[in-house]
């Protein structure tokens, strides 16, 4: 897929598209991507998209497709207070916790943690709800949290408190707006207390937000989606291309 080489190309920047030869490559001469100024395409929400890796959900955007919410969870159970450690878990559908496998491009959003207790003083009396909720922020229980599959890389590679791990996530802390993971790959976590649990069994339940598509037909690859982009007005580099078609 080649470009006119008239045409300006679009390089990345953190804060947005740049034009070369547009007098405004200095610092925070960036325009504003929130706007659309500057795009051959005129939504910034397909070059976030592209940006962020998924040029799937860069097409389903620019082209109307219905881009739904989709919740995964990953489950684990301490059994008894003197566990301290649940081997790695993926992601599990709601119905009898069978391996959850993706289908295209998500883009993840939000992470929340519960901890669940299922032990005989669950609902004992009407304190007991009030401490349960409290244990969800101020429990001894961490975790890892890692991708398999290709790509695959640690997102924490030490274990971190659950509340912790979940705020890095959330609202404004999370950079710059979600992160993409694909059908190859595989959420993971590990669980630990570091002190003996209240009551046992406790149920962990880390559910993240995902955003993806509804579709009706074949899925396309990343070079079809760029050819398809292309032919819709949002002309991508080709080094882009290339880095996300390998």
């Amino acid at each position: 897929m080649e470009l006119d080489p008239k045409n300006k190309r679009w390089h990345f920047r953190p804060s947005g598209l740049v034009a070369p030869g547009d007098g405004k490559e200095g610092l925070g001469g960036a325009p504003d991507v929130s706007t659309g100024g500057g795009c051959c395409g005129d939504d910034p929400q397909v070059w976030r998209y592209i940006q962020a890796g998924s040029p799937r959900l860069a097409l389903a955007r620019a082209t109307g497709q219905a881009i739904v919410p989709l919740v995964v969870n990953v489950r684990g159970t301490f059994p008894t207070t003197s566990t301290t450690d649940i081997p790695a878990v993926g992601m599990q559908s709601n119905q009898g916790g069978v391996p959850y496998r993706l289908v295209q491009d998500c883009l993840v959003d939000g992470m929340v943690a519960r901890i669940q207790n299922e032990s005989p003083t669950a609902n004992q009396n009407q304190f007991q709800s009030l401490s349960d909720f409290f244990f969800n922020f101020q429990s001894s229980i961490e975790a890892t949290l890692y991708l398999e599959g290709q790509p695959r890389y640690e997102i924490a590679s030490y274990f971190t408190p659950l509340s912790t791990l979940c705020d890095m996530f959330n609202g404004n802390a999370h950079y710059p707006y979600g992160w993409i993971i694909k059908p190859t790959q595989q959420l993971l976590m590990r669980f630990h207390s570091d002190t003996p649990l209240p009551t046992a069994p406790l149920e962990v339940i880390v559910s993240f937000r995902l955003w993806t598509t509804v579709s009706d037909g074949d899925i396309p690859s990343n070079r079809q989606a760029f050819e398809h982009l292309c032919d819709l007005g949002y002309e991508v580099p080709n080094a882009v291309v290339n880095q996300l078609c390998r």
